[in-house]
C-alpha cells in the first residue's frame, strides 16, 4: 500500500488538531495574564501563531489539495510566517524531551522542582508517581513535536507543489 505525501499529511494535520485546540486554550487563559504582566506576552504570542498555524494549514489542506480550489496568496505567507513559529516551539519542545529522557541530572533537576510543587497541593503523593509521570509527559512531547516538524516540512513541500492554487483574485479565504 503506497500513500501519497497529501495523505500523510491529512493524517498527520487530524493527529495535531487536538494539540492545537489544548494550545489555543492555554492562550486564551494566558490572556488576562498579559495585561499586568509583559512576560507573559512571549508565550501567548508565540501560542496564538501556533494556533493560528494549524487553523490555516488545515484550510490549505481543506480548500487546496482536498477540494483543488484556491486561496489567497497573502494566506499562503500567513501559513509560512506562523508555521516558522511553531517550528521554533517544536525545536525548543524537541530539544526539552529529548534532554529529559537522556540526561539523568536534568530530568532530576526538574522532577525535583516538580515534586516540591505537587506535594504543596497532595502530600501523599510518592515521588515515583511524579517520575514516572514526566517521563510519560516528555515521550508524549517528543511524539508531538516530531509530528509538529513532520508537518511544517511537508507544508512548505505541499505550498510549493500547489502554489498555483494561490491567487490575488477575488477569493473567499474562509
Amino acid at each position: 500500500m503506497k500513500f501519497n505525501l497529501a495523505t500523510i499529511y491529512q493524517v498527520i494535520t487530524v493527529l495535531l488538531m487536538p494539540v492545537a485546540f489544548l494550545i489555543g486554550f492555554t492562550a486564551v487563559t494566558l490572556l488576562p495574564q498579559i495585561f499586568g504582566n509583559f512576560a507573559a506576552l512571549l508565550p501567548f504570542f508565540v501560542f496564538s501563531a501556533v494556533v493560528i498555524y494549524f487553523f490555516l494549514s488545515n484550510r490549505f489542506l481543506k480548500r487546496i489539495i482536498l477540494l483543488n480550489g484556491t486561496l489567497k496568496t497573502g494566506l499562503k505567507d500567513w501559513i509560512k510566517v506562523n508555521g516558522y513559529v511553531t517550528l521554533f516551539m517544536a525545536a525548543m519542545l524537541l530539544f526539552v524531551s529529548v534532554s529529559s529522557l537522556t540526561q539523568h541530572d536534568f530530568f532530576q533537576s526538574f522532577a525535583d522542582q516538580m515534586y516540591d510543587n505537587v506535594t504543596q497541593i497532595d502530600a501523599n503523593i510518592k515521588r515515583a508517581e511524579v517520575e514516572s509521570s514526566l517521563k510519560t509527559l516528555f515521550k508524549i512531547f517528543l511524539v508531538v513535536s516530531l509530528l509538529i516538524v513532520t508537518h511544517f516540512i511537508m507544508t512548505i513541500k505541499l505550498l510549493k507543489r500547489y502554489a498555483g492554487h494561490f491567487t490575488n483574485d477575488n477569493v473567499q479565504n474562509f
